[in-house]
């Protein structure tokens, strides 16, 4: 099993917890980083804010902002062709699901530059080091930023895999539900049922007698099904917005 020396150490959550990034990047002595996003969170000046908080820690950073919905080898590669020179030390990724599957990748491919990343994910070889990663979340939906795996497409061969190691648990994870407000109303429905269909697919098995595990299932379930309907009528509801996060 892998040294778990990416594991997940830290957790900022509710209003205003951006400003805590900079002190965190600091301790980690962070000097440069490569901030991994969407077009859409490009223009929308958002990285730019994450930037500067970046910035006024001290960090010099790169963004490359092509990430998409499944998102793809070529993409990944793309990104690690660009980034091998910066000599980075933290990919941070803004987004959700498919931004930091994207950087967990991506830092799999820069840590060892002599490989080919989309072997981890038909499992013909076995990761041995990732750059550390973190997430500013912007959208409750797969669980990515605490999770150990990612998954990325190849479209040439129709094939989607997964690939799972502690090596890429993301260092930290910034989740401020205001962030969340600025998403489509359908973007924060498919969010919800995202998380739904997650947990079902754990609670639906026949592992046994697991009546703990499916008592949290159960009440994740009621929680995100009634805040999704607040959200529903009441898309700027923080209250909801948090319970869903």
């Amino acid at each position: 099993m892998a040294e778990r020396i990416n594991a997940v150490k830290t957790s900022f959550f509710g209003k205003g917890a951006i400003r805590l990034l900079g002190p965190e990047l600091q301790k980690m002595g962070i000097r440069r980083a490569l901030l991994v996003t969407d077009r859409f969170l490009y223009d929308s000046g958002a990285a730019a804010r994450v930037g500067q908080v970046l910035s006024d820690a001290g960090v010099e950073y790169a963004v490359y902002y092509n990430v998409q919905p499944n998102p793809t080898v070529q993409v990944v590669n793309d990104c690690i062709a660009a980034a091998r020179t910066l000599q980075v030390q933290l990919l941070v990724a803004l987004g959700g699901g498919s931004a930091i599957d994207s950087a967990k990748a991506i830092a799999y491919g820069l840590a060892e530059p002599e490989q080919d990343v989309w072997d981890l994910y038909e499992h013909t070889r076995t990761a041995k080091a990732c750059l550390p990663i973190g997430v500013v979340l912007t959208l409750s939906a797969t669980g990515s930023e605490m999770s150990d795996s990612s998954v990325i497409t190849k479209e040439e061969e129709n094939k989607k895999r997964g690939y799972n190691s502690d090596l890429c648990r993301p260092r930290f994870a910034v989740m401020n539900p205001t962030l969340t407000m600025t998403l489509p109303d359908y973007q924060t429905a498919c969010g919800c049922t995202d998380i739904m269909m997650h947990t079902m697919e754990r609670y639906f098995t026949n592992g046994g007698h697991m009546e703990i595990t499916d008592g949290i299932a159960e009440a994740l379930l009621r929680t995100v099904m009634k805040n999704a309907l607040v959200l529903r009528d009441d898309p700027r509801n923080y209250e909801a917005r948090a319970e869903v996060m």
